[in-house]
């Protein structure tokens, strides 16, 4: 019994220690625009239930860590501050692999990842005038490269030429 409840705090201690690791990009990215912009980030509810039907869904090693949502700026947000802003409190280990701006600048997506041990985390933020969304989560690495492999399938020609090229 004893060393039940050992291995039983031990994983406890585990998940506490790790948790906020994983969700260190957003949360930091999420504090920075409430103190720069005073406006405050929605929190997906529940957000546990979501995870649980995900994976019910079919959607195994693919968990959010962390929704928020930010309406209300007094005027639209500059793309490239926000930019500098997640640069600046993402944290250590993201690799931005994708930023697209639309819009003369009203609008900005940034995708980062790194690696989270045999998962892929992924921090997505999408700039629209007055509204950030930041979205992380952490996938299977295999479920990463499934997803990429079909997505590239339904992007061939039959003769192999990409399309667009």
């Amino acid at each position: 019994m004893r060393a039940m409840r050992a291995a039983i705090l031990s994983g406890m201690i585990f998940v506490a220690a790790t948790v906020p690791v994983l969700a260190q990009g957003a949360s930091e990215i999420g504090q920075a625009i409430e103190q720069k912009y005073h406006v405050h980030g929605e929190h997906v509810p529940m957000l546990g239930m979501v995870n649980v039907m995900l994976h019910g869904f079919g959607a195994h090693g693919l968990s959010l860590r962390k929704v928020l949502d930010f309406e209300g700026f007094a005027e639209p947000v500059d793309a490239s501050a926000m930019e500098q802003l997640v640069e600046t409190h993402a944290g250590a280990g993201w690799e931005r692999i994708v930023r697209s701006s639309e819009n003369h600048g009203a609008e900005l997506s940034l995708i980062y990842v790194r690696t989270e041990g045999k998962k892929v985390g992924m921090l997505v933020v999408d700039l629209e005038g007055r509204n950030v969304n930041l979205v992380q989560l952490s996938m299977n690495a295999s479920l990463l490269a499934e997803s990429i492999d079909r997505y590239a399938h339904h992007h061939r020609h039959h003769d192999g030429s990409e399309h667009g090229a």
